[in-house]
This record gives C-alpha cells, sequence and structure tokens, in this order.
C-alpha cells in the first residue's frame, strides 16, 4: 500500500474553527463524506433503522459528537485509494 498523502482527509482547522475537507483526486468523494459527517442527521439514520424520531435527532454526526463530549478539534480521517491488483 503507498505511503503518500491521503486522497481524502477531514482535519480542523484552528482558522476557520470548523472542519476542512481536502481531496487530492474526486470532489464528490469529498462532498460524500462531508454529506455523512455534517449533513445526515442521526434521526436520518435511526429512520433507516426504523425506530421513531425523537428529541435530539436532528443533529448531525460531527453535532452528536460534540454533545456526547468529544473534541471535535482532535477528529481525523484519511483515506487511500486501493493499489491495483498486478
Amino acid at each position: 500500500m503507498g505511503r503518500g498523502k491521503p486522497d481524502q482527509s477531514i482535519r480542523w482547522s484552528k482558522r476557520e474553527r470548523a472542519l476542512l475537507y481536502h481531496y487530492e483526486r474526486e470532489k464528490p468523494t469529498s462532498m460524500l463524506i462531508a454529506h455523512f459527517i455534517e449533513g445526515i442527521t442521526m434521526g436520518d439514520a435511526y429512520r433507516y433503522a426504523g425506530r421513531e424520531h425523537r428529541a435530539g435527532d436532528d443533529r448531525t454526526l460531527a453535532q452528536e459528537l460534540d454533545a456526547r463530549g468529544y473534541d471535535l478539534t482532535t477528529l481525523r480521517f484519511s483515506i487511500r485509494r486501493k493499489e491495483p491488483h498486478r
């Protein structure tokens, strides 16, 4: 597996005081990751699992992690493409 820069990554920016999404090759993939972290609400996930809507279900994953006491400034995510099989 290669050791270069990841194709997709997320990190906290002190200057912007927000999560930054970086993409090396494909912006649509970065947009998908951003939607998962800050677009889909917990209620969306619970409804998919068949549960009724409850108070607090309108929080995104990032908001839910913050509400549970996690420090988003420590959030790191990165992923690289698979190397082609030879």
